[in-house]
């Protein structure tokens, strides 16, 4: 597990995992002081985190990861968020087939956030439902990404990842005007 170092912690009965993945922009290697960025993601499986780690360090993305792995816990981490008892993240990445509560239940409360409600959010999923792409669009996602099949499908996910983050000046201007990546600015 090169590049990762892992940490996780269970306070008031709940599960927050804090994982640190390292790669080339770290300020240690570049040389420059840059900000790690925080992403949460709510994923159940393990091989999809193990590849999701993997397309950051591929794409060069320096990430502390809040890990959810069912719907409730990653309802307890946007609260906590909100009660400022753990960092707001600057991406949000969600499976929608999740135990306990799906994805779309995880987007409705995070965009109720006053912390999280405008941050860009991912919907990564194995659902191909056209009903699932409308909701979650009624909900803002920036992008819907279907689980690939293929390992270089899946490392490319990174680079979409690292596009949305707020070190890419362009996603950081876009989410201030109220817009997501790809969308015209109405007139």
């Amino acid at each position: 597990m090169d590049g990762i170092t892992g940490q996780i912690s269970a306070r008031d009965g709940g599960f927050a995992g804090i994982l640190h993945t390292t790669g080339e922009l770290n300020s240690e290697r570049s040389g420059r002081a840059a900000r790690t960025a925080t992403i949460f993601i709510a994923e159940d499986c393990e091989g999809d985190l193990l590849l999701l780690r993997k397309a950051l360090r591929e794409n060069r993305v320096s990430a502390e990861l809040l890990v959810a792995r069912d719907g409730d816990e990653a309802i307890r981490i946007v609260d906590r968020i909100d009660a400022t008892e753990l960092p707001c993240p600057d991406l949000i990445v969600c499976d929608l087939n999740l135990p306990k509560r799906d994805g779309f239940d995880i987007l409705q409360r995070a965009r109720r956030s006053e912390k999280c409600g405008q941050l860009p959010t991912v919907i990564l999923t194995s659902s191909d439902r056209e009903e699932d792409r409308q909701k979650a669009a009624s909900l803002g996602v920036f992008c819907y990404l279907l689980k690939p099949m293929d390992l270089d499908a899946y490392l490319s996910i990174g680079g979409t990842l690292k596009a949305l983050l707020p070190m890419s000046g362009t996603t950081q201007r876009l989410v201030r005007q109220g817009r997501r990546p790809g969308q015209r600015r109405s007139k």
